[in-house]
């Protein structure tokens, strides 16, 4: 379950206990979109927990957005809170290129196991496939799939509040302008 704001406070934590969700199960797909690519990463080696989940959706041919969430885990339990998000249309054809750039790791084969580290999930849904990989940023070829989905927060998330490389959240990013 994913809350932002006033209500997250309301929202008591599960009964039992339970793991943290991915990063992409907690944000809710858009309604309508008939094709999603979407990336999270989880940076393991962070506190507080943040994650980051860039989501492009198209509706048919011509319409495209993406969505940038940054998600903060709740220190009380296994939930995440959005903390900031960002976001807008974009072309038809950005969208197909990052899903070309994507073909490769959709592609691969199973899933790595991640530790520690930043660890990035990639889902595509649409056109008949649904595939979804895990990764290591720090493993083969997550740097690269990281850069494709850093470059497209780039055009939406202010310079200052970009995460690192590694997709962990630079301390000025999350400090209230003095």
């Amino acid at each position: 379950m994913l809350f932002s704001g006033e209500a997250a406070a309301r929202v008591p934590c599960p009964a039992r206990p339970q793991p943290l969700a991915p990063a992409l199960d907690a944000v809710p797909a858009r309604a309508g979109a008939s094709e999603t690519i979407g990336f999270a990463a989880e940076p393991s080696l962070q506190y507080p927990g943040r994650a980051w989940v860039v989501r492009l959706s198209r509706q048919g041919e011509r319409r495209a957005s993406v969505e940038i969430l940054r998600l903060l885990r709740r220190s009380n339990c296994n939930l995440y809170d959005v903390e900031k998000s960002w976001g807008g249309p974009i072309g038809a054809d950005e969208y197909r290129a990052v899903g070309g750039a994507v073909a490769a790791w959709a592609a691969r084969g199973p899933e790595e196991i991640v530790t520690d580290g930043t660890g990035l999930e990639l889902r595509v849904r649409g056109g008949g496939s649904n595939i979804r990989r895990r990764l290591n940023h720090y493993g083969a070829g997550g740097a690269e799939l990281s850069a494709i989905f850093r470059r497209v927060a780039a055009r939406f998330v202010p310079p200052a509040q970009l995460p690192a490389e590694d997709w962990r959240t630079r301390p000025a990013a999350t400090s209230p302008a003095p």
